[in-house]
């Protein structure tokens, strides 16, 4: 396998922005010196997430997530590190060398992509030549889906046999186990083998942002007692409330809008392409959630929400609005003749009509005004409080406060209540912060005495000044640190020789296989930025004296236990040693004052 070298790592990094690229994937705002957003990495309401364009890095204090820009990548998109560097020189336009183009390693994922892409494959042929594909192939004329909506979508077919992917796959050198781990086949309940998880049925393949095939969903073709649609499961590469179905084929059409449409199921999007509505993504038929928001808010504005016209669907859109909201996204909806669902809406009244509903589409105030005074009679008092306790919950999640206070002024205007009681009913559904966030936590509160302090210190001067590396190899050892990572940081810090990097950003690549980057990106976030030479000789001096006193206490015990063992000869030993030791400290101290 070629190696990249470091230079051509290095260069791709200096090309490329961190603030840039991450700004497409999470909305950020200027905060200080840095920049802070929500992060994608876990579940959170206020931000903990920051990027440092100085250095080219990024952190979250509360998950610990961190690294450089390859590191973001590589975790977010689930790339390799050659994939992210492909990417990232492609976007630079940096051309790589030939011999590392091509090969390389390749991620833990890359066999379940390459598995999910042979079934694409698969289904795909089977629904232009397998004869058992007539069904789905009328099913798809009969709703009036070109053949350019089958090839934009990689629609296919499913055969009736229970093995058609297993020995396909087989013979492509792909074992059961992999595509069991794709989500593409399951374990027999009696006996050994698999059997194929999706028969006779139309599949819609869901790509990721890259356009790889993650997972399917399968609909049966006939009035039958099995489930109408059945999806993949959750894999290491598919989590089904993190993707929008549609997105990476709507991505150009939406940032271009600046607006997205959003529907609940395959055929529902599918319909409104065809129709010319090329700004839509699927919720996969779950009820839309915080990361499905977010994921969408960085390509879009506003967002119309398009559900089935039955109460249930109803319901889905008033909740879906409120988690829109909360992403930051200005929210309307469009609501249906009863009974009739966006699929029903295009084929039933024509490609004209939708779109020119769409533009009529009511904001999510009228929409949830509309809705609860359906539910309320706003003439009693009480009525009245539920209303705007709805309403509350609904506001609490607009995060700018700007928005939020528009929003309270319309409202209380509307119901002819004071400003200060819908606030109080705001204030009352915002979440409470449960004790002291990760991010507010002090240096001091996170390190275990001044000993584990001082190492973390030293680690971030040398890691926000890695040019000043060759200085420290003569002031201190790696058996001078107490804790078992910082140890391991540190020899891998002195054992460079030829090739120091210049940056944090590129140390990040020399330490990522110390599996440490949460460490690492944390200290490169403490401000110790040319601090080094200052305090070079004072921190090596106590980082020898710590040292020198851990021995002694590991000494000491040995002592007693000899001392109650009666055994004179190595208590005598050990006093010496400790003599010794006490006599190295007082000439460092002497050293340090004189």
């Amino acid at each position: 396998m070629a190696r990249l070298s470091d230079e051509i790592i290095e260069e791709i990094r200096e090309h490329s922005d961190i603030v840039e690229l991450i700004s497409e994937y999470v909305p950020l705002k200027k905060q200080g010196k840095n920049y802070a957003g929500l992060c994608p990495f876990h579940e959170e309401k206020k931000p903990s997430f920051s990027v440092s364009p100085q250095r080219q890095i990024f952190h979250c204090f509360g998950c610990g997530a961190g690294g450089n820009i390859f590191k973001f990548l590589m975790e977010y998109q689930k790339m390799s590190f050659l994939d992210a560097v492909r990417f990232l020189a492609e976007r630079a336009n940096i051309t790589l060398p030939a011999r590392e183009r091509s090969g390389g390693d390749r991620s833990e994922y890359e066999p379940l992509y390459g598995a999910n892409h042979l079934a694409a494959a698969h289904y795909y042929q089977q629904l232009q030549e397998n004869v058992d594909a007539e069904k789905a192939r009328r099913y798809l004329e009969e709703r009036g889906f070109s053949d350019h909506i089958v090839e934009l979508f990689r629609l296919g077919y499913a055969p009736p046999g229970w093995d058609g992917l297993i020995n396909r796959a087989r013979r492509r050198g792909i074992s059961p186990e992999i595509l069991s781990r794709a989500g593409l086949v399951l374990k027999r309940e009696y006996g050994e083998g698999y059997y194929d998880r999706f028969r006779d049925r139309l599949i819609f393949p869901i790509t990721n942002l890259s356009g790889k095939f993650i997972g399917f969903g399968g609909r049966v073709l006939e009035d039958t007692d099995e489930v109408k649609y059945i999806n993949s499961p959750e894999t290491p590469i598919y989590q089904k409330g993190k993707v929008l179905y549609g997105l990476q084929q709507a991505s150009a059409s939406i940032r271009q809008t600046g607006r997205a449409v959003i529907v609940e199921g395959y055929t529902d999007l599918l319909s409104l392409v065809q129709a010319g509505v090329e700004n839509v993504v699927a919720s996969l038929g779950t009820a839309l959630t915080h990361q499905q928001a977010r994921l969408l808010s960085r390509y879009a504005k506003e967002a119309i929400v398009l559900y089935d016209a039955d109460t249930a669907g109803m319901a889905a859109a008033e909740r879906g609005a409120d988690t829109l909201l909360g992403a930051g996204l200005s929210v309307r909806v469009l609501s249906l003749p009863s009974g009739m669902d966006p699929d029903q809406a295009v084929r039933q009244k024509g490609p004209e009509y939708i779109i020119a509903e769409l533009d009529r589409a009511e904001t999510f105030l009228d929409f949830k005004f509309r809705h609860l005074l359906q539910r309320h009679d706003n003439t009693s008092i009480s009525a009245r409080a539920e209303v705007i306790e709805a309403l509350g919950r609904s506001i609490a999640m607009v995060s700018d406060p700007i928005k939020r206070g528009l929003y309270i002024g319309e409202i209380a205007e509307r119901l002819r209540v004071a400003e200060e009681l819908v606030a109080l009913s705001v204030d009352r559904a915002a979440p409470r912060p449960r004790g002291k966030r990760k991010a507010e936590v002090t240096v001091g509160e996170m390190v275990k005495g001044d000993a584990e302090l001082l190492e973390r210190e030293i680690l971030a001067l040398l890691l926000q000044n890695p040019l000043t590396i060759q200085d420290w190899k003569k002031k201190m050892f790696p058996e001078d640190f107490a804790h078992p990572d910082h140890r391991r940081i540190v020899e891998r810090l002195l054992s460079l020789d030829e090739h120091i990097p210049k940056t944090s950003a590129d140390l990040l690549n020399v330490l990522s296989d110390l599996d440490l980057d949460p460490l690492v990106s944390q200290l490169c976030f403490m401000d110790r930025e040319g601090e080094t030479t200052r305090l070079l000789d004072d921190y090596a001096r106590k980082l020898k004296n710590n040292r020198l006193l851990r021995e002694e206490r590991e000494l000491r015990e040995q002592l007693r236990q000899a001392e109650q063992a009666g055994d004179q000869a190595r208590v005598d030993h050990l006093t010496q040693q400790i003599r010794e030791i006490a006599q190295k400290r007082f000439r460092s101290a002497s050293a340090a004052t004189s």
